[in-house]
């Protein structure tokens, strides 16, 4: 018999996104024990295809992405798509992404 997915937010102590430079962003996600983080790496569920595709990132942009065990974690960093100000943040329906401007302007983003 098989077994329900474990939503990723009932396992996980931290989800988080942050800065990794002015062009570069870091997901995170630290595991609430060992056997939660061995159980998602050995399942292979979380890729980079994944991240890429939850974060519309082509592959090629992701510049790291691994499993840590010493805490114990996985962590992608990937290149922002555009050198635009703007960046979309996690999965969102579409009506929801910043519409960005071009770098020169003075404006930075705007909602739709």
């Amino acid at each position: 018999m098989a077994t329900a997915p474990t939503p990723l937010r009932d396992i996980a102590k931290v989800i988080r996104s942050k800065n990794a430079g002015p062009f570069e962003i870091t997901l995170d996600i630290v595991f609430k024990t060992k056997e939660d983080f061995e159980a998602v790496k050995k399942s292979g569920v979380i890729t980079k295809e994944l991240v890429s595709e939850l974060y519309n990132v082509p592959t090629q942009n992701i510049i790291t992405f691994g499993f840590f065990a010493s805490s114990p974690s996985a962590s992608s960093t990937s290149s922002t798509p555009s050198r635009s100000p703007c960046l979309v943040r996690g999965p969102r329906a579409a009506s929801a992404r910043p519409t960005c401007m071009p770098p020169s302007s003075t404006s930075r983003c705007r909602r739709s």
